[in-house]
């Protein structure tokens, strides 16, 4: 990417408890589930704000920097998952890329 080019950035935090009771809490909460992956890396599994990601989303933002606990890694929106009515997002895969590759 050229060096005037700047990515969008939102924040995520680690989700230590996983599955459907433990989501439906982060979303009441205004965060959305989330998995980042790739690169021959462990998936990590983390809640953004949902604020953030509907800004990136009506911005078309597809590469953007997630910051988690002070490290920062480029990703990609690889899918979304919304509920029936497609009004609410329920979780959200990240995959990690290289800029250089």
């Amino acid at each position: 990417m050229s060096d005037d080019f700047v990515l969008q950035k939102i924040s995520a935090t680690k989700r230590e408890k996983l599955g459907s009771i433990e989501s439906r809490h982060i979303r009441r909460a205004g965060r959305i589930p989330a998995v980042v992956y790739g690169h021959g890396q462990e998936p990590a599994h983390l809640s953004v704000d949902e604020h953030d990601l509907q800004d990136l989303i009506k911005n078309r933002e597809r590469v953007f920097e997630i910051d988690v606990d002070g490290k920062v890694e480029e990703t990609m929106l690889r899918d979304l998952q919304w509920d029936t009515f497609g009004t609410q997002i329920l979780h959200v895969d990240l995959m990690r890329i290289n800029a250089s590759e």
